[in-house]
């Protein structure tokens, strides 16, 4: 058994406040200056890229941090059980994200993050009915014109669905149609106003095939290090959710086998689209804290679980000095 309280002081909410507030300055520091210049399907041709000033690259990408980790912070108190120190999901969720300063550049994967979290959501929710896969359904297809390399995670989300209970044909039908209503709107705007539809779903597939070699390469001592506790501790999150799923109630069981198997896609995706790896912080950050954050609350056996946080804050803090120098 863990010694009580000898380390509880890894999740104290000033300490966590205090390392929040230097990683965003931080990120600020290095990438506040920057402007999206990647090709964002939603917006193309009605925004212009050139109007996207760094001021407001840096307002919208905020924006939408706070709204991830709000909604982490609600399905956290919803599905997850995390009553026990429920703002602890989300500071976690925006500590992890900060860790590429990258995430402070609007990007596609900016709103994406969002749509996928509550597509999520919607496959797990307990009154699952024809709207639920609807919702669902449209929303993770939103997420892929925002960043179409999600279109991989499509259908997962299908799948999820159809594994509920309750789930039949006209389930997979309603929600095939929901998947569908965001691209045929797309693709009409485009043939009205710009007569390049079919342009448009040619670039889109460039972008899906658009697949290169993942070759490791980390910039300092210290991003290694880092890279690689996220790694251990995510590992011993998982492993100790699977070794206590059984003990969960049916809803939050589901909740955490679906996050945990969305992480083994984007990190799949991070190896197939290795350009991605900067922007995709902000989604890839969520199913992260989710499960990191379950290890903190419930692990029981040992301090291993504080000790390994507690690394892995000091290891982000010097990489966040690394990056400054």
């Amino acid at each position: 058994m863990a010694t009580p309280g000898k380390y509880n002081f890894s999740t104290n909410p000033l300490l966590l406040s205090g390392l929040l507030l230097v990683s965003y300055f931080a990120a600020f520091r290095i990438s506040g200056n920057g402007s999206s210049v990647e090709w964002i399907p939603a917006l193309i041709s009605f925004v212009d890229a050139e109007s996207v000033t760094p001021r407001l690259s840096l307002l919208l990408s905020t924006f939408f941090l706070a709204v991830n980790a709000l909604s982490l912070y609600i399905i956290g108190l919803k599905l997850l059980g995390t009553g026990k120190n429920k703002f602890l999901l989300p500071v976690i969720y925006l500590i992890f994200a900060l860790v590429s300063p990258k995430v402070l550049i609007f990007s596609g994967s900016s709103a994406a993050a969002l749509f996928v979290l509550w597509s999520l959501y919607f496959t797990i929710s307990a009154k699952q009915g024809d709207l639920q896969f609807f919702v669902s359904g449209f929303l993770i297809s939103v997420a892929t014109l925002f960043e179409p390399q999600l279109t991989f995670i499509v259908p997962l989300i299908i799948i999820y669905s159809m594994m509920t209970k309750g789930a039949g044909a006209r389930s997979a039908v309603l929600m095939l149609f929901a998947v569908a209503i965001p691209w045929i709107f797309m693709l009409s705007l485009r043939y009205l106003f710009f007569q390049d539809a079919t342009l448009f779903a040619q670039l889109f597939a460039d972008e899906l095939t658009g697949i290169s070699l993942f070759r490791f390469s980390l910039e300092s001592v210290a991003d290694f290090a880092l890279m690689l506790f996220f790694v251990i501790i995510s590992f011993s999150s998982v492993a100790f959710i699977m070794g206590q799923r059984n003990h969960y109630k049916i809803l939050k069981s589901m909740a955490y086998t679906r996050f945990i198997i969305l992480l083994l896609f984007l990190i799949l995706m991070l190896f197939i689209y290795p350009h991605t790896r900067g922007t995709l912080s902000s989604l890839i950050a969520m199913p992260v804290a989710v499960v990191v954050n379950e290890y903190m609350l419930n692990y029981t056996k040992s301090n291993k679980h504080q000790i390994q946080f507690i690394i892995l804050l000091i290891l982000i803090l010097v990489a966040i000095v690394s990056n400054l120098l």
